[in-house]
């Protein structure tokens, strides 16, 4: 459809590089989606993060709270800046603890990261009090959650930025690539030119500030910009595909789904599950047997003071928990009935005869 007509379009003007008409359409469009002045398209989620905290100074000495529970990348764009990652419990959801923050905080403490986890918004009201009353900076992750609202308001509308990936699970997807959105003048300025190397303005080759080749291309821009339009829809097919198989699932004893919180809007990213305590089977032999069934699934990410570069002291049960309970498997928006049909046939056979 669209995005084959994008594609030759770009193809056909030979801007399939660098910042065309497309890069330009896709950022002004996204900058509308999440009621921001500002958008940034990059390589990747991972850039963002990294782009956005260079642009806020975040440097050797500054600390950065963030959840202990997400992809690895985050942690690595705050160890990126030369600052240390400092780690917070996650509730029941995956998200930040906002009652956990105030004891990680110290004179180092620079910024916080809420991630929006699975699509479920983070307590973004207690996160940016608090920060406000520390004098601290808020980013959003918001790669897993486009389009999902906190009491009303959009994600990536919360804090100072916000990061979004585009990669190619995402609801809005470039294939790779990743976003920005501000309202910060100055945020979006520095982020738009460290993206590509930090050229000067004056002398091309003279660079005031670190830069790196985070750049992203009108191809992807093209593949992005029709999804944009159809975010409504996305979200609401995958709400009804979530919907048949948390329906489907409903009989199993030992399943348990994610509970937002009765004030958000999520979004189905993944559809999720949590073995409870005393299942009869656990995480690995309950992926072994739905693949044994032809469904694909995959664990929860591993938490960042398990790994070996991060590893850390501390009580994080919450993290781990999730993380030993938890899998997902696709809710895609193209997924077919019998695709659904195969995925709760496969869950209750699992389940047979334990």
């Amino acid at each position: 459809g669209e995005q084959k007509r994008n594609i030759r379009k770009a193809l056909k003007t030979n801007w399939i590089g660098f910042g065309g008409p497309f890069t330009k359409a896709l950022e002004a469009r996204f900058a509308e989606l999440c009621n921001r002045s500002f958008a940034v398209f990059v390589s990747s989620g991972s850039a963002a993060l990294h782009l956005v905290l260079s642009a806020m100074d975040v440097g050797a000495g500054d600390e950065v709270i963030c959840p202990d529970f997400s992809i690895i990348s985050l942690p690595h764009a705050i160890a990126l800046c030369g600052a240390k990652p400092v780690f917070v419990d996650v509730d029941y959801n995956g998200n930040i603890r906002p009652d956990l923050i105030e004891e990680k905080l110290t004179p180092r403490t620079k910024a916080i990261i809420a991630v929006h986890a699975f699509g479920i918004p983070a307590e973004m009201d207690d996160i940016t009090r608090l920060a406000d009353r520390h004098g601290l900076r808020v980013i959003e992750d918001c790669s897993q959650a486009h389009g999902a609202r906190y009491r009303g308001r959009v994600v990536g509308s919360l804090g100072d930025a916000a990061c979004f990936s585009l990669y190619i699970n995402k609801l809005i997807m470039a294939g790779e690539g990743g976003m920005i959105v501000a309202d910060d003048e100055e945020l979006a300025e520095r982020t738009s030119r460290a993206r590509n190397m930090y050229y000067g303005t004056d002398e091309r080759f003279y660079h005031e500030r670190f830069g790196w080749n985070y750049r992203a291309t009108d191809l992807q821009a093209a593949i992005a910009l029709p999804l944009c339009e159809r975010l409504p829809e996305i979200i609401q097919r995958r709400r009804e595909i979530a919907s048949a198989i948390r329906k489907g699932l409903e009989g199993i004893e030992w399943i348990e789904f994610l509970k937002p919180p009765e004030h958000v809007s999520p979004v189905d990213w993944v559809f999720c599950v949590r073995l409870k305590k005393g299942s009869p089977i656990d995480r690995k032999e309950l992926m072994k047997r739905l693949a044994a069934h032809g469904v694909d699934s995959r664990p929860l990410f591993v938490p960042f003071h398990m790994q070996p570069m991060y590893r850390t002291d501390g009580e994080f049960r919450g993290a781990v928990e999730i993380y030993e309970s938890g899998l997902y498997v696709s809710c895609h928006h193209e997924l077919k009935r019998h695709q659904i049909e195969r995925i709760v046939e496969a869950f209750n056979r699992a389940f047979e005869n334990v």
